[in-house]
């Protein structure tokens, strides 16, 4: 699926509340300080000398309050003598203990100490205690609130300090507070801040108006990471953030409906009726190779918030016209003097080239002509070689056609060992896009050695890890097709592996060469004579034959496939093959109509097993044994209702079960997963008890349970004794936490936002990170 990253925040109305006494400031600071806050994108909130001067605070000022992320408290000279501002004091000192809220004080020529004790300029609020309509009880609350608020961390401005300064100061501040989670993007970034500088005055965060910006270029010019740079750059001023990677691989048909797509459409409240008038929303979607999937959009644009943006990467230009976005960028290759710079970083390690090698960088520089890809991938290539070896390589190149990117990609290729280059065509044709536990289980398995070899990849930019998924850009998966083409160009028949249909058929059916296949990506009903066979994906079929061979097979991917039933008769025989280290790795369609997995079904020698966004209701109907599971996708099964007792599963390190809205209880047989270190829950909405933990459980390090409906933990939570992480963020039932979570002498990070029930926690260890 299509890999998101996502922040939402969660109710705020406003950035900021600003609290001032009118006559002090209203004209002169505050007003200079809304000023720059509109002017950097912030929604703030600021009352007006009218309102301040009724005897009661206004209900909507109290609503706007507690819809606002930060308060910022301007204490000046007559600030106490208005019972006003110290009653908007007392609800902001309040509301400050909730989770999320931040209170930040002013002190605008008066010391912290006047405020908190009440004296010097500050000596007006003594009026207050001779008013016979203020009562004793009211005072002492305001005199606490100003105690409280006079020792949080704030500025001070003097006579000797300009005002714009200290306004600046505070806006950096506000910046730093409420920036989001920044996506990760390379730190040889080279002439980044030039082209953001191009791309902002596009975006143009000043105008009040939903804008779609379209950004465009060649495969590898680095369309997705000046997008990701300008989301860090400017997702602070939005209210909601979507980065969706990979939407042209990854969509269904012509549209943007993959369900991962449209809850982040629901979370976010974008849709057609109109929900997101007061959130502004920033949405990035990579990589649309359609124009329907901009479309999809476009028509949503009176959904959007004014100051909203949509930006979009493609590599069609041709599409940005078509669609008629507000405004278009061409992300274009790296000038000369920048391409030395990446170039060098790559090869040398520093900016510039040695001074030996100033005449072959020169070279490589002019025939790569700014590719950053390229630069990148030949550059590593090149690394600790000396200038005879660079020579060699770079004739390589010389006998190659000139211009295509695919003939430096390849100098990378020939320079791995056979077995790097076997791990890097598994990505190629099976692993791109997967998890990085199914990626180092599937390669262990084959003996290729996961971890040195993905390293390898990584430091040679042939494959990236992001968010625990393992990436290869669109020109190396090409390239590696390319190399597989290749392999006996005029005979594919003596190919290992086959992924265009028309050289698959001729050989299903005729049986030509089947012997040596080992992956088909596009299938028909005749493979019975390949004994080499590991990885089939894609199958139109409805159902796979009884005959069909399973001894040797390590990948089959029904994703996407409309099969209607798995075999017609008893299974086939999906065991060890004698002598290998074969395993069998099942991926579900999404559209599998199968309500449980029958008591036959072969799961002996499974790995991994994915039956992630299923149809299936329960897993199987009475005992089953998976002795070699290791990791267990049952993600997103929205018809999951219950989960009577678990299969055996000795080796079980990985059960995911986010998403699964219907599940409402874990059975306690849980407690029998002895060699479980990571349990996901996030989503659960129904989920609302976690079992007892009978026995202990002592390999669980990670449990998430946010976004459930948990209302408390079991008191045994103490069986958990290798535990180091637990999320509870927005569990809104959860009540109290369990005194022995105390005895978790492992537990580093606990996570309680948004909790908004709970009250109070046990007595917690300092090592803790609440």
């Amino acid at each position: 699926m299509a890999s998101v990253d996502s922040t939402f925040a969660p109710q705020w109305k406003y950035d900021v509340f600003l609290s001032f006494r009118g006559e002090d400031t209203g004209k002169t600071f505050t007003d200079h300080l809304y000023t720059a806050l509109d002017e950097n994108g912030f929604y703030a909130f600021r009352d007006d000398e009218k309102h301040e001067k009724r005897e009661e605070i206004a209900p909507e000022f109290l609503t706007a309050i507690e819809e606002s992320k930060i308060s910022i408290l301007v204490f000046s000279k007559n600030y106490a003598s208005s019972r006003w501002c110290l009653d908007e004091l007392e609800t902001i000192i309040k509301s400050m203990k909730k989770p999320g809220r931040m209170v930040m004080p002013v002190f605008y020529h008066v010391d912290p100490s006047e405020v908190r004790d009440q004296i010097g300029s500050c000596e007006v609020f003594l009026s207050h205690e001779r008013d016979a309509e203020e009562t004793k009880e009211k005072v002492n609350r305001w005199r606490a609130a100003l105690r409280e608020a006079s020792n949080l961390v704030g500025w001070r401005l003097h006579n000797h300090r300009y005002e714009s300064q200290l306004i600046k100061e505070i806006i950096t501040d506000i910046l730093r507070r409420l920036n989001c989670e920044l996506l990760q993007v390379d730190y040889d970034t080279v002439g980044m801040e030039f082209r953001l500088k191009k791309l902002l005055s596009l975006i143009n965060l000043k105008l009040d108006k939903v804008l779609m910006i379209g950004i465009n270029g060649i495969s590898g010019i680095g369309k997705t990471t000046i997008a990701k740079a300008i989301y860090n750059k400017i997702s602070y001023h939005f209210q909601s953030t979507i980065f969706l990677t990979n939407v042209g691989e990854n969509s269904r048909g012509h549209h943007l409906n993959l369900p991962q797509f449209q809850q982040l459409l629901d979370d976010a409240s974008i849709g057609t009726y109109g929900r997101t008038k007061n959130k502004r929303v920033l949405l990035v979607v990579d990589d649309v190779d359609r124009l329907s999937q901009v479309e999809y959009l476009v028509k949503l644009r009176d959904s959007f918030s004014l100051r909203s943006r949509i930006i979009f990467t493609t590599r069609d230009r041709h599409l940005l016209n078509v669609a008629k976005l507000d405004a278009s960028y061409e992300s274009k290759g790296l000038t000369h003097e920048e391409a030395i710079h990446l170039f060098s970083w790559h090869a040398f390690k520093q900016t510039f080239p040695k001074e030996d090698y100033v005449g072959l960088v020169n070279h490589v520089v002019g025939y790569v002509k700014g590719h950053p890809l390229a630069l990148k991938v030949l550059g590593s290539s090149l690394f600790g070689k000396t200038i005879t070896e660079w020579k060699c390589i770079l004739h390589k190149l010389r006998k190659n056609t000139h211009g295509e990117i695919y003939n430096e990609l390849k100098v990378s290729f020939d320079g791995l060992t056979p077995t790097e280059q076997e791990i890097f065509l598994k990505v190629v044709c099976l692993l791109k896009g997967k998890d990085e536990e199914s990626v180092s289980t599937i390669l262990d398995s084959l003996g290729l050695g996961s971890e040195s070899g993905i390293q390898v990849l990584h430091d040679m930019c042939l494959a990236t890890i992001s968010n625990n998924k393992l990436y290869m850009h669109d020109l190396l998966q090409q390239m590696g097709q390319k190399l597989i083409d290749e392999n006996n160009p005029h005979e594919p028949s003596k190919r290992s592996r086959l992924q265009d249909s028309k050289d698959v058929y001729p050989r299903l059916t005729r049986n030509t060469g089947t012997e040596e296949i080992q992956k088909i990506q596009f299938s028909s009903a005749g493979f019975l004579k390949m004994p080499k066979l590991y990885s089939l994906m894609h199958l139109p079929l409805k159902s796979l034959p009884p005959n069909f061979p399973g001894d040797s097979l390590i990948f089959l991917d029904w994703s996407r496939s409309n099969i209607r039933q798995l075999w017609k008769d008893e299974y086939p025989r999906l065991t060890r093959n004698t002598g290998t280290e074969a395993i069998q790795k099942l991926l579900s369609p999404m559209h599998l109509p199968l309500k449980s997995l029958p008591p036959n079904f072969p799961g002996d020698s499974l790995i991994l097993l994915d039956l992630s966004r299923s149809n299936i209701r329960q897993l199987w109907k009475g005992n089953k044994s998976l002795g070699n599971l290791k990791v267990m996708n049952l993600s997103y099964c929205q018809n999951l209702v219950k989960i009577s007792k678990f299969p055996s599963m000795p080796a079980l390190k990985i059960l995911r079960l986010k998403g699964c809205k219907k599940l409402r209880s874990l059975p306690s047989s849980i407690c029998e997963l002895k060699c479980l270190e990571c349990l996901w829950c996030s989503g659960c909405s129904n989920l609302e008890a976690f079992p007892e933990i009978t026995e202990k459980m002592e390999n669980l390090k990670e449990l998430h349970l946010d976004e459930t409906a948990i209302k408390e933990l079991p008191s045994s939570i103490y069986h958990l004794t290798a535990l180091e992480f637990l999320n509870l963020e927005h569990c809104k039932n959860l009540v109290s936490l369990p005194s022995g979570i105390s005895k978790l002498e492992h537990l580093k990070s606990i996570c309680l936002c948004a909790c908004s029930k709970l009250k109070s926690l046990p007595p917690t260890p300092g090592r803790w990170n609440i």
